[in-house]
């Protein structure tokens, strides 16, 4: 691991030089910071809930402030679909926040079967105001930055704690031969002591560099779906060798809806899990 981490280290303070040029960028400026003195297993302020009637169908991130990334399959809910940002890592009187959403793009080479290319991005109706417990986290849109992604070998995951009915960080390991034969916008992840049906569809994997400013959280992977049984390994979508899929949407679509809803902030419904695993 170390020789890894050395040389990981070392192209990302090549990149850094390089991006005086101008063309390495994060999809958001403001991206990838956490508040401090939080419980180190809480997850960041970038977790989106996407839910139906308060039924938790997937988990994405805030990435931008109109849209959240996430699994294809999650646009197939069968109904009014609902964003709630901010139900995890609120303190004193901050509130979380429900957004209807506007639009769901996934990538239009997406397969079912191989779960290759499951990527989507929920568009909000309106855009997101960023405070203390909800930003967005980094996308990198630089296509250099895939020799550094292929070299991490541990990210930080989400899991679903069903005794406590919470959302918990968990270290997840790569596991190159794990999942078996894979594409190219596809690895493997996952932990011994944790069952992939454990991590809800959509979830995100990230990853602390030192890019442009001192420890971003990136994100790197996107939880794919689980139809066979759970396993201690898991298929993920390779963020950054589609990050330029991510940029032309959100360039292309980031326009105003014409409606001016703001977000619910009482009354909102009572987050369940989904009791089918995914």
């Amino acid at each position: 691991m170390y020789c890894k981490l050395t040389f990981a280290s070392w192209l990302v303070g090549l990149l850094v030089f390089c991006s005086r040029s101008g063309s390495a960028q994060f999809l958001e400026n403001f991206c990838g910071h956490s508040r401090e003195g939080l419980d180190p297993n809480a997850v960041g302020p970038w977790t989106a809930v996407l839910h139906y009637s308060g039924r938790i169908v997937c988990l994405g991130t805030l990435i931008h402030e109109r849209f959240i990334l996430t699994a294809a399959h999650c646009g197939d809910s069968g109904g009014f679909l609902k964003v709630r940002l901010g139900e995890y890592g609120r303190v004193g009187s901050e509130v979380a926040e429900d957004y209807t959403v506007s639009a769901f793009i996934k990538k239009r080479n997406f397969n079912p079967e191989s779960q290759a290319n499951s990527i989507g991005l929920v568009k909000l109706i309106r855009s997101v105001e960023y405070k203390e417990h909800i930003r967005p986290v980094c996308i990198l849109l630089d296509s250099r930055m895939q020799t550094l992604a292929d070299e991490l070998d541990y990210f930080t995951g989400t899991a679903w704690m069903h005794w406590d009915r919470k959302l918990s960080s968990k270290s997840v390991d790569r596991m190159p031969q794990a999942c078996g034969s894979l594409v190219k916008s596809q690895f493997c992840a996952g932990k011994k002591d944790l069952e992939s049906c454990e991590e809800p569809s959509g979830s995100a994997l990230t990853h602390q560099i030192n890019y442009i400013g001192p420890n971003r959280t990136v994100q790197f992977g996107i939880a794919n779906l689980i139809e066979t049984n759970c396993s201690i390994s898991r298929v993920y979508t390779d963020v950054v060798s589609l990050s330029q899929w991510i940029g032309m949407v959100v360039n292309s679509q980031n326009t105003n809806d014409g409606i001016d809803e703001p977000p619910m902030t009482s009354h909102l419904r009572e987050l369940r899990f989904n009791t089918k695993r995914n």
